[in-house]
């Protein structure tokens, strides 16, 4: 039995720790490594299958941008946010605000090119899916 059978038929009854060792230990025994020139984020979506846990840690891994100036400008738009005037602020409220700024224009371009007429549902549901993804 191969070893990418064997990982498929994980038993039910394992913790995660365990399923993650032993896809670790699969992993490892592999005989061909990764080409160098080949993108490591297709191949591991390939292997998903195989390797269900430690695929989904490695696209977090190497979805990390190699630049820092996406933290920068969200740090400037709080700077320019939080001034004397707004300084009582709660930080929930400073988050919301940096948020739009960032956002809004994706989301308006966005409703504008599906010709949504109705601008509220667009912001609840902008801000359900935002309070969603902050909660995995």
């Amino acid at each position: 039995m191969s070893t990418a059978v064997v990982a498929l038929t994980t038993p039910l009854h394992l913790t995660s720790v365990e399923i993650a060792r032993r896809e670790i230990e699969v992993w490892k025994s592999r005989t061909l490594p990764l080409p160098k020139t080949s993108n490591p984020l297709r191949e591991w979506r390939r292997d998903v299958k195989i390797f269900a846990w430690l695929s989904l840690l490695v696209r977090r891994v190497l979805a990390i941008p190699s630049t820092s100036a996406s933290p920068e400008r969200l740090f400037s738009t709080s700077g320019n946010t939080m001034t004397k005037k707004w300084c009582s602020l709660s930080c929930d409220n400073l988050e919301e605000c940096v948020y739009l700024h960032e956002d809004w224009p994706q989301v308006r371009k966005w409703a504008a090119d599906r010709k949504v007429l109705d601008m509220d549902y667009i912001i609840l549901l902008t801000f359900s899916l935002r309070r969603e993804f902050l909660d995995l």
